[in-house]
């Protein structure tokens, strides 16, 4: 029998200059964990499905992959800025900071 293996990290979200820490799962998006902490509404975006730009954040610290389908939503973006929905977590992103 194969024992499925999980890992857990956390980031560190911050919103109106409040830090708040957020458990993550491997393979969630930080879209998800965003709009599961009540930090993010998915009202009115594309739930995540990277076409519409509205979960734009920036990354303030950590390490986190480039990702090829979201530069046409950030070329009139500061160079940290990302969208939560193109950033899969895993435990290299453990310790990472957004803002809000």
């Amino acid at each position: 029998m194969l024992s499925q293996v999980c890992r857990f990290g956390t980031i560190t979200a911050v919103k109106g200059g409040v830090k708040k820490q957020l458990k993550f799962e491997d393979d969630q998006t930080l879209f998800t964990v965003l709009t599961e902490a009540g930090l993010m509404s998915a009202d009115d975006t594309c739930q995540g499905n990277k076409a519409c730009g509205k979960c734009i954040c920036k990354h303030v610290s950590g390490k986190v992959a480039a990702e090829d389908d979201e530069k046409e939503f950030l070329e009139d973006q500061p160079a940290n800025a990302r969208l939560a929905c193109a950033i899969t977590l895993s435990g290299e992103n453990d310790g990472a900071v957004f803002e809000l």
